[in-house]
């Protein structure tokens, strides 16, 4: 995910030149990750803003995908079932991207 977090503040180039990174290759980390970790709502909300900071209308589908995924996985941990009745509530609404995700997060 750090290749999705430094190109749109290095810009491509920059990023590609001085780190190596781009913004394929962290898609790429993403997906493996994400293989490694299919229930990870955090893994996938990052690494949905992060392509959403690439940039929405190259990266826009997969970020939704993802930050739909996170949204249909049920709460895990000791204290989620705890915090305002529902933890999956994110607390930076999808709408605040420019994204309608149509959706209501599952409460436990």
């Amino acid at each position: 995910m750090w290749h999705l977090q430094i190109v749109p503040h290095a810009g491509p180039a920059l990023a590609g030149e001085l780190y190596g990174a781009t913004a394929e290759k962290g898609l790429a980390h993403c997906v493996r990750a994400l293989e490694l970790a299919p229930e990870s709502i955090g893994l996938r909300f990052g690494c949905g803003v992060s392509l959403l900071a690439v940039g929405r209308g190259a990266y826009g589908r997969q970020a939704a995908e993802l930050l739909r995924a996170a949204l249909r996985l049920p709460p895990r941990g000791s204290c989620s079932a705890k915090r305002n009745g529902c933890s999956a509530r994110l607390a930076v609404p999808p709408t605040s991207f420019g994204l309608q995700l149509d959706e209501t997060p599952p409460c436990a």
